[in-house]
């Protein structure tokens, strides 16, 4: 079993990154998202989406850490009783 916080395996990461790309309703843009990440929006859907481009350590150590530091707003927001959507627009690029 994943621990919280721990970072995903990258089939794991490629896995999830590609299923929340594809959320329309996932509550970030993926501008957004990238942004969070440290990366631009091109190159996480060249790797995660269209997979033109290898998954590197680098991309994968940023983008463990911006979903985790998303996920972890998410969670926070509902705790609180708020509404889930609590990323920066409800419908991404």
């Amino acid at each position: 079993m994943v621990q919280k916080n721990a970072p995903l395996p990258k089939s794991e990461l490629k896995r999830q990154i590609k299923k929340f790309l594809e959320d329309l309703d996932r509550g970030i843009s993926i501008k957004s998202f990238a942004e969070l990440c440290g990366i631009s929006a091109q190159h996480l859907k060249d790797v995660f989406k269209y997979e033109t481009e290898p998954l590197t350590e680098n991309v994968q150590i940023r983008v463990n850490k911006g979903y985790d530091a998303w996920k972890g707003r998410c969670e926070g927001h509902e705790e609180a009783g708020q509404h889930k959507v609590c990323g920066l627009s409800k419908r991404g690029v």
